[in-house]
């Protein structure tokens, strides 16, 4: 089963209160860095745990971003230095818009990957080796296999999220 899927989206247009868009009304913006502050502090569940593991340098040693304005679109998760986008996807996906997203990223050669929620939920540790083997396999990084996490009555005292997400 593939649980990656190349395709991306995020809206940052929100009705106008004034007329909505059932109305015909455009939908007003929000300024970027108020926008993208409401994604942080609004993240899902998946996008939770997805960030427990990228924070910090924890995931294979490289920097992730959490909801980072990328031109005109914000991406749930990217990694600048390899130009790898990651979104955590619910059920409104899959339109025409994600597909006009999704060639902006490839245009400015960024590599996009797209997980559902459901599958960061409920199958984290292969979300997290999918990320791994695409990046292997473009030869970005040499990437160790992942383990799952330690038991906890495996031992007291020192657990560090690396040791939990690396070998």
């Amino acid at each position: 089963m593939n649980l990656a899927e190349n395709v991306t989206n995020t809206d940052t247009a929100l009705p106008s209160p004034a007329c909505g868009r059932g109305d015909g009304g455009e939908g007003q913006r929000l300024p970027a860095p108020t926008f993208v502050r409401m994604l942080r502090s609004n993240q899902t569940k998946a996008e939770q745990r997805l960030w427990y593991h990228f924070r910090a340098h924890r995931f294979l040693g490289l920097k992730f971003k959490r909801q980072q304005q990328c031109g005109p679109y914000v991406a749930d998760f990217v990694c600048i230095a390899f130009k790898l986008v990651i979104e955590v996807d619910g059920g409104q996906h899959g339109s025409e818009a994600d597909a006009t997203r999704d060639a902006w990223f490839h245009r400015e050669g960024y590599g996009v990957l797209r997980f559902w929620n459901h599958d960061v939920l409920g199958n984290t540790v292969a979300v997290l080796e999918t990320i791994r083997e695409v990046l292997l396999e473009s030869g970005l990084v040499d990437a160790p296999a992942l383990s799952p996490d330690p038991s906890p009555a495996s031992g007291r005292g020192e657990r560090t999220i690396a040791k939990q997400s690396v070998v």
